[in-house]
């Protein structure tokens, strides 16, 4: 699986990027939010990527973080929603607001997306809505899965790494600070 690529931007487009790493131009579907963070053609780019397998298809997705990247993940495993339909939803508004709609159960933010109805809307609220992070009293996420991954990373095992993360989320105001604070909790 290729999960991320770092290397020269050849071309940028609507439909797509070329990057390439080591000599080879990978061609990388992205939503309209990572198009715009890209660099000028020719600068120095990090897309964090999702490698789509499908028996006729082979395709390569890249994100700008890898917030943006599970939040696609999810929503490929959602019946209904493919790649291109997920791309459209990553393009509508960025993962933490989309997280938030999900959350809330507001499928009316979904189903403005061209290509998806009312009730493949509803679907995805109804399959993702206990999967998204922990929304503040402002609505936004606190990314407690990104600080889960990070501690996992560094060698917890994923029920330590949740049980110190709900320990201290309710304190901290973003990512970082979770993940600084729940190993504070952990060598404790």
């Amino acid at each position: 699986m290729i999960a991320q690529l770092r290397g020269t931007l050849l071309s940028k487009e609507p439909s797509g990027v070329v990057l390439e790493t080591g000599g080879v131009g990978y061609l990388v579907t992205v939503p309209v939010s990572t198009l715009t963070e890209l660099p000028a053609v020719g600068g120095e780019a990090t897309l964090h990527t999702h490698q789509y397998v499908r028996e006729d298809v082979l395709a390569l997705y890249g994100f700008a973080t890898t917030a943006e990247r599970r939040l696609f993940t999810q929503l490929i495993g959602v019946s209904g929603i493919g790649p291109k339909v997920a791309l459209a939803i990553l393009s509508l508004s960025n993962p933490d607001d989309i997280r938030a709609a999900i959350a809330s159960g507001d499928a009316e933010f979904l189903a403005s997306v061209p290509g998806i109805g009312k009730k493949t809307a509803e679907r995805v609220v109804v399959d993702l809505q206990d999967k998204m992070d922990m929304v503040t009293s402002e609505g936004a996420p606190r990314g407690q899965d990104e600080a889960v991954e990070a501690l996992v990373s560094l060698g917890y095992s994923n029920a330590e790494a949740r049980k110190a993360v709900s320990a201290v989320a309710a304190g901290a105001d973003s990512t970082e600070a979770v993940i600084k604070a729940a190993l504070k909790e952990l060598s404790s």
